[in-house]
């Protein structure tokens, strides 16, 4: 995932999870690189508790001899100016933030940023949890691959290891941690996963985790082999684009597709020249996916976008700029 010659920011919340990864990395147990530091970000939700959590990570990394900075950003006042839910909002700012952290750990020390990396604490349970709510949601290969142990900057050394590994870990170590309440709120769907559905799992076959990590390996071992499929088809079956504005599709050659691969196409060309698109309710998808097969088609897929068919093309517009060409 890394090595001597990587700059490495660790995101440290004081949960279980982080406290473990950044112990085994400030004790040994990890090997270090040529630099690394921890990021911890205050969003502000939790009053008191959140400045308890900012106050007992500082303190983690004084005992490690670890450098800790510290962002306090209010997310609840972030999500509601970009619409986006409290967890999304905060996810995004701290990528965001340990994005802008890792450059600058690069640009000190003169190391390469394609070398560098994002280390955060997610374990198997994480990634089972994960598993699970996409599945009830609804999930193909990707989804149900669940969380990647690299993607992009961004790895995960505890990917294969379990919660009670680390509470063990970490009792031997005689390392506190801070809990979040919050975990325990069943009312929260990941919540309620961790504490009914997981359990009943457990119940059934207490081995369940390992077979379900294979299950997601497979899962994410023939997502890639479709990726690099649909990204090929999406590269080949569209006319030369106009980046972000338009998009066509040439029709005879998507019908030589079948059903499945179709729909992996469209999307993957879809989202790659308009990032809304991924906001696209699934409904659009299917529509767009099903023209293929008609003589004559038009709708308008939010967003600002609208898909038409002509002759053999068949081709997606922001309706700002040429929609009502289109009509």
């Amino acid at each position: 995932m890394y090595d001597a010659e990587s700059a490495l920011v660790v995101l440290v919340s004081g949960g279980a999870d982080s406290t473990a990864l950044i112990h085994a990395f400030g004790s040994g147990k990890l090997p270090t690189s040529g630099a690394l530091e921890v990021l911890h970000v205050n969003h502000q939700l939790r009053g008191q508790a959140a400045d308890d959590d900012e106050r007992f990570v500082r303190t983690l990394c004084d005992e490690l001899s670890i450098a800790c900075n510290v962002v306090s950003i209010d997310v609840d006042r972030y999500a509601q100016e970009r619409e986006l839910n409290v967890e999304d909002a905060g996810r995004t700012i701290r990528y965001e933030e340990a994005e802008k952290l890792l450059d600058s750990l690069c640009h000190k020390h003169r190391l390469l940023p394609s070398k560098s990396r994002i280390v955060t604490a997610h374990t198997l349970d994480d990634r089972i949890e994960t598993f699970f709510w996409r599945a009830l949601w609804g999930g193909g290969t990707k989804a149900l691959g669940s969380i990647a142990p690299v993607r992009d900057r961004i790895i995960r050394p505890l990917i294969s290891t379990t919660r009670a590994e680390i509470i063990e870990y970490l009792t031997d170590a005689n390392q506190s941690w801070r809990e979040d309440a919050t975990n325990e709120d069943t009312t929260r769907t990941r919540a309620s996963i961790r504490h009914t559905l997981i359990p009943a799992c457990e119940e059934v076959r207490p081995t369940f985790r390992r077979s379900l990590e294979r299950t997601m390996d497979l899962a994410a071992g023939d997502n890639k082999v479709l990726e690099r499929m649909e990204v090929a088809f999406a590269r080949d079956f569209v006319l030369e684009k106009e980046e972000e504005h338009s998009l066509t599709f040439i029709v005879s050659m998507m019908r030589t597709l079948d059903k499945t691969m179709r729909s992996r196409t469209v999307r993957s060309a879809l989202f790659e020249t308009f990032p809304e698109a991924r906001r696209i309710d699934g409904s659009h998808i299917d529509a767009l996916v099903d023209a293929f097969d008609c003589d004559t088609f038009a709708r308008d897929l939010g967003y600002e976008l609208r898909a038409s068919l002509k002759c053999d093309t068949l081709k997606v517009t922001r309706s700002s700029r040429e929609g009502d060409e289109d009509e």
